[in-house]
Formats: structure tokens, C-alpha cells, sequence
């Protein structure tokens, strides 16, 4: 095996045999290689050639390492980690900073196996559009290319793969991908980070984070894909997949096996966005975390605080699987997650919150996201569902074995307790050895001067019982030192008495004596327990003990005999300096229990308990309007307090137990109460909501709370005059309220949230601005919501709502009735009769029920169901049509139609015969015999496509016989196999008989 060695500023013979007589050009020097050949690469940027088809060549059987600083005789003298041996491929081969005129791609593998370890690929910008071009800013694989302490940095494609597009197999450890960019030319473009459509894609200890794509900001996997002990953080897509989009084969769209394969074990997806810029009217984004069209086995891993709670989508007929033991912010869309598989998950509304610092460098090789104290994560995995180690990252031959290191290498056991931890790295309790991370020696004063040395603030000067040492709490939680020792050289000096907890960032002060007087800005105080703290002037080792580790150490010299203490400057993070001599001390010799700028106010030990009501009242009024107020304690407790809601019976409130930990404590829970609606006449009456606290917390259990008066309106009036009922026909109050009468009322009312209720009568009710409740009651009745999200309740006979803007709620009652959702994401229900539902625009949600009802979605991605009775379902209008919109369509019960075109064209087609259209459709979720779909044209200008027990409808863009990649995607049959058109279809102004085979 022969060595190449190359350096750029070399200047002896240029054979590449030693660092002095290295090669300059590292091109030469692969041309140079054979297999089984290394060439070593000391610090410097390397540029592929002069023009932009020049790359990097890399060859069969040769390793490239970079990271040397030129005098090294091993591999094991280079340090890869140090930016000051930083190897770097750049693409920036013309005008500096010029991206134009930089090379296409940075470094190539077409064919062959190759390793490239310890280098910095940057500055790649593929701008070639041609079909024959290779993607990848950055890195091109058409081999078995290895990627090892790699950093892919700062390239871009204007198609696929802005950090790398693998088209074979690849391999990647301890790497960084950041700050890549896809530049979509098509609605499929993606993969900023990297494109998987080779073989295979293994990822491993490595982070994405900064990349950007339509699809997939840091990856996006066409074929086979393993993520482990990985993190993708801070990507953004365009469209759908912020981390990752696993997408589908085209040419078999309903088969998710055809598509992306990905298995995820042991990583972190977090902090991704997906801005789905090409929906409209309020369409949510389509997986922050992950979108799946394929296939997703997830393990051990975090998904959670995406952007938006929109962790994960699973998109047409994406499967996931959960191998158990993830946590997942927003479940909703994961129907495998199952919490006695260990998963944990929550909604929409509710995240779970894996309580994740944030990227940063926290040891190894890639930043990562450390698990906070309390985390959910911490010893909640399991070790079965463990990677093999088929990188044999320890050497010892075994890969069959688990993988021993979590994301950070070496240095960070895998399984650092009796359980793995859920994500890429496990939680290390911190040692605060010297200047770390929880309990920290923050000041010590060992001279105090004779002088003025009253430390203890008793009113005498002691050189001995004014001594201290500062302990600061660098945590958001509470600790409980109780039974830990202070220790010198000489011996135990401060055994900390029962119930000794330090607060959230607070400090304790030890004195060696006397009477310690004042507050200490809050700090708890105690004096050494021995009698004295003994600290020698001339040097001396303070040691704070746990009763089994080490806590916290510190060693001084002369320095401490200098009359005034010695303090961190700053304070807990800096190094020790003479207290006068730190900053904003302004010459002061000590400072127990106060940080050096006087910022900190040491915090609320005191237990209370603060209710807080919006403008100082709470008021309901019958009907199911609500008000809110909020319960938040005053001081950490030492363990979990709870608070029992009750009410004397006028209320009720939607939580009855409040509980609040060392963790949530200082955030507020809100309480929402509604009045019961009675058809009592008892005119305006009151109610007391009490709360009774419990803890193991001696200082919170059984604390007095405040209780809270509830005054509620009723709505229930006597009909004193029927024949000669007033009528009102404008109301100008913020917060109205309005009782209609037995006769015909027409009523308008401006801004504020108002309550109207029309009681009997042909009612006309304008609610206007703001958020509105309005009840129609007996008669025949039109309803207005205007601005705002609003509540409107027609009541019985033949009504008419419209919500306007905003996201509303109306229910028709009985009778045939009208509703219109107008714009925003509103919830449509008919109840009995035959109904007509119009969601408009927004994502909305209609239910017919009982009756043969009329329900059209809108534009926007709308939920239908038609409820009992022989329905006519549309999704969409043609002139309505979003982009991207999948509307999911339910018949229930009863003989439906399901529109999908009309007179005037098809539903669900772009126009365009060059892309097709599998992103927007309708998918037909309870298709039976009975039923039928409404298509414009003929049978001749369909294709049907059966797959998986599925029917899918394709409009015949391109007139070509049988199914095209050109072929717009209309609908979806779930569930349901229609093989021709006999019978199942009608259309609009053609025959109904024609087949298609």
C-alpha cells in the first residue's frame, strides 16, 4: 500500500512521498493512486480545476483522508475537530464568492468504492437543467462512496441534491450537512441536504440542519434509506418534508413499497419547517418533521417541536410503522403509535414537548440537541429496537453487535443507564467539576479582611467565621442537596441539613459562622455544620459531595490570602479573579449571594398560588359561551402539587384537576367554565368556582386559593307581550347581548364578541365583527356571522346561516336549511332534513346527517360526510380548484353521488399536460354498490387504474391509450375495485355505457 501525501504550499519534489516532497494538487495525486492506496491531506482549500465541469475524481479503491496539519507519521496524529486543519474541496474555482462561475459539482464517484474522511466540501453550484446533467452541488455517487468527518457546506443545485445526490450506495458518519440548497425546477425537486435514489442511503451519527428544498429541506428518499443516532434540525421545504419527504414512485403511485423505504432509529426531528407555499386559503403545511408517500419504520426516535406541531404527515397511501418507544409532538397523523409500545405522543392542540436544548456543541463531531433535565426521552427506550453496528464504529470486528456510541462518538456510551434514551444522544447528569453545569462553586472567600471583611453581615469582623462559600443552581429545576458535605483539604467542613432545596438559578451561602444578618438578595443561608469552614489563605481545594460523587470542585493557591474573596468572573461561567478586580464590582471584596452586575433577584421561595381572570371578572351567559381564567403557582414546589376544581352546580369547567410540577410550575393552566343552559327563568344569577390544594410539598399542601365568583347571564325570559313583541334593530355595545321576542326580529350588531338569540319568529340576525354566538331558535330564520370565528345554531324550521369570515361553527337543526361556511377553516353540520352545505373557502369539515343533503367543500383540502340519506358529495368546483387539494369524501349511509366534474369541466385537473397531477385529488373513502361518481365528458376521457384493492380515476390528459406518467390524477376509490365503466359512473352530457380497458 503506498501513501500520497499532499499539500498545497509544498515545495520540494512533489512525489506526494513525504509532507516536504508532498503533492500540490490533490487531482494528481488520486490519478496517481491504486486501489488499496491512501492519500493523506494536510490543511488547506483545494480547488478541482479552472472550469465548472472540473471535479474531484475519486477512484476505486483509494482513501482520502483530510484534517492533517503536515508533520503527522499516523492517522492518529491528525485532529479532525480542529478548525485550524481544516481540509476543504472547494467549488469556488473563479470569481471569489462568485457562485456563477463555480464548479457543477465539487467531488464525483462515478463507479467503484471509495472513503473520503476529514474534509470540507463546499461551494458546489450545479446549475445544468439538461436530463443527461448529475445532480448534487456538493457530491455525486454513482458507486459505494463513504463520507466520514465530512462537513457538506454552503452548495446548491437548481434541481436535485444540494449537498449531495447519491445514486448508488453511500454511507455517512460523523458528518455535518448544512446550509445546502435544492432549487426546484419541478413540484418533485428536493432533497437540499441530500437525494437518495441509488440503492441505499445509511446515515449515521451525522446532523442535517440549515438546508433548504421544495421537498425534503435536509433529505429526500426515493429508494432505501437508514437513519441512525442522526438529527435533522432547522431544514425547510418549500412544499412538503422539512426533515424528510419519502416519496412514491410515480409511474406506481398507490404502492408505497415501490417508493421511499425508510427506517429511522435512535435520531431527533426537530425545529423543521414545511411552508407548502403552493396551497392557499390557510392549508396547513405538509410535514414539518416528515411527509411519507411510502413506507416509515420508526424506532427509539423524536419527532416533535417542528414547526407548526406538523411533525409528521402520511400523505395518499404512505404506511408507518412504529417499532415503538418514540416520542411524537403531534400523533395525529402516526396511527401505528401506541403508548404500551412505549410511544408517547400528542395532538395538534396538545404537543409533547421532548424538552431538547438547543443544536449546539455538546461533544463529538456534529452539534446535537442534549435532553434537558426531566426530559421524557431520558432511559424511555429500548434497547431490542438498538442499530446494528455494521460500521464497526469501535473496530473490534463485530458488526453485528449493537451500535456502543450515541451521536457524539467515542467518548458517549450508547446506552448510558439500564434503558437507551429516546432520540440521537443520551442525557448526562452534569459533574460540575470546576466550571460546568448545575450545582457550581460561584465564589469563595477564604481572607476575609480584618477591616471590612463582615461577610456574614452580623455587625462583627471575623477572620474566620466571615469566611463563605457561594453555591449557584445553573439549572432551570430545583435541586435538593440535603445531606451533602462541603469539604477542604482538611476534611468534612459542611454536612447540608434536611430540606436544603436550591432553586431554579438560585444560590446558597455557607458561612463558616457567627449570625449571618440581612437577605442575601434571597439567598439561602447556612453555616458550616463542623463549627468552622477552616479555609486555609495560602491554597486550598473546596470539594462539593453528593454522598457519592463529587459534585463540584475547586483548587486555589496564594491568591485566596489576598483580604477578599475570589469569584467568577463572569458569574458561573468565567474563570476565578480577585473579586475587586472583576467586572462591575467596582472594587467591592465580596458579594454573597449576588451576581458581579447585580442582575439577578434571587427567586420566589414564598408559596402562593395566582389567579388571574381576563378583565378582572369571569362572566358566561347560558348557552354554551364560555369564560377563562388562568392557575399558576408563585414558587418551584420541592414535588408535584395539584389543584382540585369545583363548582356549586350553576357551572361546570373543563378542567377539575390542575397539576403542577417542578417543571410546569411557573407556567399558567387555563380554565375554561361554561354556563349550564337551563330553561330556567331566574333571571341574572351567580355561581363560585373553589379549589382545595394537595403535595407532598409541606409548604403548598393545603394552601388557601382564592375562589372565583362567576356571574351568568340567563338566557331564559318570559313572553310578557307576544302580540306587540319590541323589536331591536341595531345594537351598538361592545359585548351585546339580545333576547329576541315570539315575533319576527331583525337585528344587526357591530364589533365585539356578542351573544343573540332569536327566540321565536322569522328571524334576520346580523352578528357582525368578532367572535359571536347566535341562536336562531323557532322559525324560519337568516343568519349572518360576518367577521370573526363564530358559533351559529339555526334552531328548528328552514334556516339560512352564512359564517363569513373566519372560522366558524354552524349547526342547522332541523329542517331543510342553507349553511355557508365563507372563507376560513370552518365545521358545517345539517342535522335532520335535506340540507346545502357550501364550506367555501379554508380546510373545512361538513356533515350532512339525516336527509338527502347537498355538500360541496370548496377550495381548500375539505372532510365530507354525507351522513343517513341519498347525498350529492363535491369536494371542489372547477372553478374552485387549489393546487394540492385532497379532499377526503364519506358517503355514510344511503345511495351518494360523489361529484367530480360537471358541465363545465373536470374537477381536480391543473390544465397542464405536461406535469401530472398526483397531488391533488378526491379520495373516496366508503364507496359501495348504490352509489355512483359524476365525471364530465365521456368514458373514452378516463383511464382506470386498480391497485392494492383500490380504484384510482385518471383523466386521459395526453390521449394516449393506457396509463401515462402525463395522466391527471382525479380521484381515488379506497377500499373499492371498480375494473370498467359500465356501471358506478354518469356523466355530464355523454353516454354513460362506454368501456375502458
Amino acid at each position: 500500500m503506498a501513501i500520497y501525501r499532499v499539500k498545497f504550499d509544498a515545495s520540494g519534489s512533489n512525489s506526494g512521498d513525504s509532507w516536504n516532497d508532498a503533492l500540490t494538487d490533490l487531482q494528481s495525486a488520486i490519478n496517481a493512486a491504486s486501489s488499496g492506496d491512501e492519500i493523506w491531506v494536510a490543511a488547506g482549500i483545494y480547488k478541482p480545476g479552472t472550469t465548472r465541469e472540473d471535479s474531484f475524481q475519486l477512484k476505486d479503491g483509494v482513501t482520502i483522508y483530510g484534517g492533517f496539519a503536515g508533520t503527522e507519521n499516523s492517522l492518529d496524529e491528525r485532529d479532525v475537530k480542529n478548525p485550524e486543519t481544516t481540509t476543504t474541496l472547494s467549488g469556488d474555482i473563479g470569481t471569489e464568492n462568485d457562485k456563477t462561475d463555480n464548479s457543477y459539482t465539487v467531488v464525483k464517484l462515478n463507479s467503484g468504492a471509495a472513503t473520503l474522511d476529514g474534509f470540507t466540501i463546499r461551494d458546489g453550484n450545479n446549475t445544468q437543467t439538461d436530463d443527461n446533467s448529475d445532480d448534487g452541488g456538493g457530491v455525486y455517487n454513482a458507486g459505494d462512496l463513504t463520507l466520514k468527518n465530512v462537513v457538506v457546506r454552503n452548495n446548491q443545485a437548481v434541481d436535485d441534491g444540494g449537498g449531495i445526490r447519491n445514486n448508488g450506495t453511500i454511507t455517512i458518519i460523523d458528518s455535518t450537512i448544512a446550509n445546502n440548497t435544492s432549487i426546484g425546477t419541478s413540484d418533485t425537486s428536493g432533497g437540499g441536504g441530500l437525494i437518495n435514489t441509488g440503492d441505499s442511503a445509511t446515515i449515521i451519527n451525522s446532523t442535517f440542519s440549515g438546508n433548504r428544498a421544495d421537498n425534503g429541506g435536509a433529505i429526500r428518499n426515493d429508494t432505501n434509506l437508514q437513519l441512525i443516532n442522526s438529527t435533522l434540525s432547522g431544514n425547510t421545504a418549500s412544499e412538503s418534508g422539512g426533515g424528510l419527504v419519502n416519496t412514491i414512485n410515480p409511474d406506481n403511485p398507490f404502492n408505497p413499497a415501490s417508493g421511499g423505504n425508510s427506517t429511522i432509529i435512535n435520531s431527533t426531528i426537530t425545529n423543521n419547517t414545511a411552508e407548502n407555499t403552493s396551497q392557499q386559503n390557510g392549508d396547513s403545511p405538509v410535514g414539518s418533521g416528515i411527509a411519507n408517500f411510502g413506507i416509515t419504520n420508526v424506532s427509539n426516535s423524536i419527532i416533535a417541536g417542528n414547526v407548526n406541531n406538523d411533525d409528521f404527515v402520511n400523505l395518499v397511501f404512505g404506511n408507518t410503522t412504529s417499532n415503538g418507544n418514540n416520542i411524537v409532538g403531534n400523533g395525529e397523523d402516526f396511527s401505528d403509535l401506541a403508548a404500551n409500545k412505549g410511544d408517547k405522543f400528542g395532538t395538534q392542540a396538545n404537543p409533547i414537548d421532548p424538552l431538547l436544548d438547543t443544536l449546539k456543541n455538546n461533544g463529538g463531531a456534529t452539534e446535537t440537541h442534549a435532553l434537558l433535565e426531566g426530559s421524557p426521552a431520558i432511559n424511555a427506550g429500548n434497547n431490542s429496537n438498538l442499530a446494528k453496528d455494521t460500521a464497526d464504529l469501535d473496530g473490534d470486528n463485530n458488526t453485528t453487535e449493537a451500535i456502543p456510541f450515541e451521536q457524539r462518538g467515542e467518548d458517549f456510551a450508547r446506552v448510558a443507564n439500564d434503558n437507551v434514551d429516546i432520540g440521537a444522544v443520551e442525557f448526562v447528569a452534569d459533574s460540575n467539576t470546576g466550571n460546568s453545569n448545575n450545582i457550581i462553586i460561584n465564589e469563595i472567600l477564604a481572607d476575609p479582611d480584618a477591616t471590612s471583611g463582615d461577610a456574614n453581615g452580623d455587625g462583627n469582623v471575623s477572620t474566620t467565621e466571615d469566611e463563605f462559600v457561594e453555591l449557584t443552581n445553573n439549572s432551570n429545576s430545583l435541586v435538593n442537596i440535603s445531606g451533602w458535605t462541603l469539604s477542604d483539604s482538611v476534611g468534612l467542613r459542611h454536612t447540608f441539613e434536611e430540606g436544603t432545596i436550591v432553586p431554579a438559578n438560585g444560590m446558597i451561602v455557607v458561612f463558616s459562622g457567627g449570625t449571618p444578618t440581612g437577605n442575601f438578595n434571597g439567598a439561602i443561608v447556612q453555616t458550616a455544620s463542623s463549627g468552622s469552614l477552616g479555609l486555609n489563605n495560602g491554597g486550598d481545594t473546596i470539594t462539593l459531595n453528593d454522598g457519592t460523587n463529587d459534585i463540584a470542585t475547586y483548587t486555589y493557591n496564594n491568591e485566596g490570602g489576598n483580604n477578599q474573596s475570589l469569584t467568577r468572573d463572569p458569574d458561573i461561567t468565567g474563570s476565578f479573579v480577585l473579586h475587586s478586580q472583576a467586572t462591575n464590582s467596582d472594587g467591592a471584596l465580596f458579594s454573597p449571594g449576588i451576581k458581579l452586575d447585580d442582575t439577578n433577584t434571587q427567586p420566589n421561595l414564598t408559596p402562593g398560588i395566582t389567579i388571574t381572570q381576563s378583565d378582572n371578572t369571569t362572566e358566561v351567559a347560558e348557552g354554551s359561551e364560555t369564560d377563562s381564567y388562568t392557575i399558576v403557582l408563585d414558587s418551584q414546589p420541592i414535588t408535584d402539587v395539584t389543584i382540585n376544581v369545583s363548582t356549586t352546580g350553576e357551572t361546570t369547567t373543563d378542567l377539575t384537576t390542575l397539576t403542577f410540577t417542578t417543571e410546569n410550575w411557573n407556567t399558567a393552566q387555563t380554565v375554561t367554565i361554561t354556563a349550564d343552559d337551563d330553561s330556567d327563568v331566574e333571571n341574572n344569577h351567580s355561581d363560585i368556582v373553589s379549589h382545595t390544594v394537595s403535595s407532598n410539598d409541606t409548604n403548598y399542601n393545603n394552601l388557601t386559593v382564592d375562589s372565583i365568583n362567576v356571574s351568568i347571564i340567563d338566557n331564559d325570559v318570559e313572553d310578557n307581550n307576544p302580540d306587540n313583541p319590541p323589536t331591536l334593530t341595531e345594537l351598538t355595545a361592545d359585548k351585546d347581548r339580545f333576547q329576541g321576542t315570539a315575533a319576527d326580529d331583525n337585528v344587526s350588531s357591530g364589533a365585539g364578541n356578542d351573544f343573540l338569540k332569536g327566540e321565536a319568529g322569522n328571524d334576520v340576525i346580523d352578528a357582525g365583527a368578532d367572535n359571536d354566538r347566535v341562536y336562531g331558535g323557532v322559525g324560519e330564520d337568516t343568519i349572518s356571522g360576518g367577521t370573526g370565528n363564530d358559533y351559529l345554531n339555526a334552531g328548528t324550521d328552514n334556516d339560512s346561516l352564512d359564517g363569513g369570515e373566519g372560522r366558524d361553527r354552524l349547526y342547522g337543526g332541523d329542517g331543510d336549511d342553507t349553511l355557508t361556511g365563507g372563507t376560513g377553516n370552518d365545521f358545517l353540520r345539517g342535522d335532520d332534513g335535506n340540507d346545502s352545505l357550501d364550506g367555501g373557502e379554508g380546510k373545512d369539515r361538513l356533515y350532512g346527517d339525516d336527509g338527502d343533503d347537498t355538500i360541496t367543500g370548496g377550495s381548500g383540502s375539505d372532510r365530507i360526510a354525507g351522513g343517513n340519506g341519498n347525498d350529492m358529495i363535491t369536494g371542489v368546483n372547477a372553478d374552485s380548484f387549489v393546487v394540492g387539494e385532497v379532499d377526503r369524501l364519506n358517503g355514510d349511509g344511503g345511495n351518494d353521488t360523489f361529484v367530480l366534474g360537471n358541465s363545465s369541466g373536470a374537477f381536480y385537473d391543473d390544465k397542464d399536460i405536461i406535469t401530472n397531477g398526483k397531488r391533488d385529488y378526491a379520495l373516496i373513502l366508503d364507496f359501495e354498490t348504490g352509489d355512483s361518481i359524476q365525471l364530465y365528458g365521456s368514458a373514452e376521457d378516463y383511464i382506470l387504474d386498480v391497485s392494492r384493492g383500490s380504484t384510482s380515476i385518471y383523466l386521459n390528459d395526453d390521449g394516449m391509450d393506457g396509463l401515462t406518467r402525463n395522466d391527471e390524477l382525479i380521484g381515488v376509490i379506497k377500499g373499492f375495485t371498480l375494473e370498467n365503466m359500465n356501471s358506478g359512473f354518469n356523466f355530464v352530457g355523454s353516454s354513460t355505457n362506454q368501456e375502458i380497458t
